[in-house]
């Protein structure tokens, strides 16, 4: 699966994202498990405006894998080979809430997705579909 989410670079390119990645303490082997970390790299190269508003280091949803606990319609990959994610929307109160599409609950899982949030996102709220 990895091949058909991630983003190729030129040799030229992979020094550079190489450097960069190690710059901003990112570990390439670790993150483009479920991260499009490449295409973030080249996204980013075009739009060096781009902060976190959250300050945690933070990346946008459109490089998210199937994998990613919390792979959303936002990502380019959304609907690619059947892969569905969750979505993203605010509670009355202002937090961020997640409903996992087919893909989330495919691979993680009700209780994987749970235990992602309590230690990852304490800050956002999951709302699991009934059934799960």
């Amino acid at each position: 699966m990895a091949d058909d989410y991630s983003t190729p670079l030129s040799p030229d390119e992979q020094t550079q994202y190489q450097a960069w990645a190690k710059s901003i303490g990112k570990k390439p082997e670790m993150e483009e498990q479920d991260y499009d970390l490449p295409g973030f790299y080249k996204w980013l190269q075009a739009n060096p405006q781009f902060s976190d508003p959250s300050g945690r280091g933070h990346m946008t949803d459109q490089f998210k894998k199937p994998t990613h606990p919390t792979f959303s319609d936002q990502s380019q990959y959304h609907g690619m080979n059947g892969e569905f994610g969750g979505s993203w929307s605010t509670t009355p109160d202002g937090k961020d809430l997640f409903t996992p599409g087919p893909s989330n609950l495919n691979y993680w899982g009700a209780t994987g997705l749970q235990k992602y949030f309590d230690q990852y996102e304490p800050q956002n709220r999951l709302a699991i579909p009934d059934g799960y």
